[in-house]
């Protein structure tokens, strides 16, 4: 088969990755097809010797520019003899949904959040989201959080759903150098280093990490915060650290591209996200043995992180206070916390391990073809 992937994703997108990679070894032809200038992922497709391709759209009134998306990839796909296209993210999947009904190429959109969009976005933007899952006749939903969240609130139907963790091949992560990890200590010495990664927006609670940290450092534990991402709150937790007189202690990273090196330098991963569908960044601390703590019945964290055990799991409502007083008990002791570590590490690339995922889409693949 003739298999295209299409995104607007502009950067690395190691699900996106670890599927091609994967039905390329099964005998199918791997396209990349994306609605943003040439980037690291068209790189990889290319050295890996499959077809990348990129458009990056005009600004146009709305209508017109989804016309001209939807007619440029019926296009393609005509061109390229396309059997299925798997698509991932918003704009790309409405284009996709649209051109369904004028080509013999199936689509399947993947639905990679829960309900953050619903609650972030602008009413024009919770319409075309209804608009695209509606309409959708294929769905992959990357966790049971994800699907309940569209049958549930969207009245999605069911039928349609079907659920593939986010899957990685974890061959394709390099490990960081003892170097990099010792500078990264160097450069921000404290007793406990704790990190946060993610958009530096509401829902993902960085501000309640850095109410945290205070409380720490109040109990008198010489700590210290990393926040890696960028987001419209980002002057506001930049205020909120300067105001608690944590200035020194909240570090601002800003975009990178080695999170790794954070990670694998860093004490603890604190994720207090109120919505997630699969967060990949839990899983990438797992890859450095990095212990996470986690709020319960966020995203798909239940499934696999099991308190005590590989992780810590705290309360939505409380999750504060339940971190903070963890962590006054626990923090120095180390071999409870490498044990986590090494447990979480087992347990995701076992489960999230894309091995597991292929047959999965193998039997989709199949359903949808006829």
């Amino acid at each position: 088969m003739n298999i295209l992937f299409y995104t607007v994703a502009n950067k690395r997108s190691r699900d996106i990755e670890s599927q091609a990679l994967a039905f390329a070894s099964e005998g199918n032809r791997i396209f990349l097809l994306t609605q943003s200038p040439h980037s690291i992922l068209h790189d990889f497709f290319q050295a890996n010797g499959f077809t990348a391709q990129s458009r990056t759209p005009t600004p146009r009134w709305f209508p017109i520019h989804v016309m001209t998306e939807v007619w440029a990839l019926i296009r393609y796909c005509r061109q390229n003899n396309i059997d299925i296209i798997h698509s991932h993210l918003d704009p790309c999947n409405l284009i996709a949904v649209l051109a369904q009904y004028f080509m013999r190429a199936k689509v399947v959109v993947t639905r990679h959040h829960a309900d953050a969009l619903v609650f972030e976005a602008s009413p024009k933007a919770q319409r075309t989201s209804r608009l695209i899952y509606q309409g959708a006749r294929h769905i992959v939903a990357v966790s049971e959080n994800a699907k309940d969240y569209m049958v549930n609130v969207e009245k999605i139907n069911p039928e349609k759903i079907q659920v593939i963790p986010l899957s990685f091949n974890f061959q394709l992560y390099t490990l960081p150098e003892p170097e990099s990890v010792f500078r990264i200590r160097h450069d921000y010495p404290a007793q406990l280093l704790l990190i946060c990664v993610g958009r530096l927006s509401p829902l993902k609670r960085m501000d309640q990490v850095i109410d945290l940290t205070h409380q720490l450092f109040r109990q008198g534990i010489d700590v210290k915060l990393l926040l890696l991402g960028q987001g419209p709150e980002e002057e506001k937790l930049k205020h909120q650290a300067n105001a608690l007189g944590m200035k020194d202690r909240i570090v601002f990273i800003g975009f990178t591209h080695n999170v790794l090196d954070y990670l694998a330098a860093s004490d603890i991963y604190v994720h207090l996200s109120v919505t997630e569908a699969s967060c990949t960044t839990v899983k990438e601390a797992a890859l450095t043995r990095t212990p996470v703590i986690v709020c319960r019945g966020v995203g798909d964290f239940n499934s696999y992180v099991h308190h005590g055990e590989n992780g810590v799991l705290v309360s939505r409502e409380e999750s504060v206070a339940q971190a903070a007083e963890y962590l006054l008990q626990h923090w120095q002791d180390k071999p409870h916390w490498k044990n986590m570590g090494e447990n979480l590490f087992t347990t995701v690339t076992q489960h999230f391990n894309i091995s597991h995922a292929l047959p999965l889409y193998d039997q989709l693949h199949l359903k949808i073809k006829g």
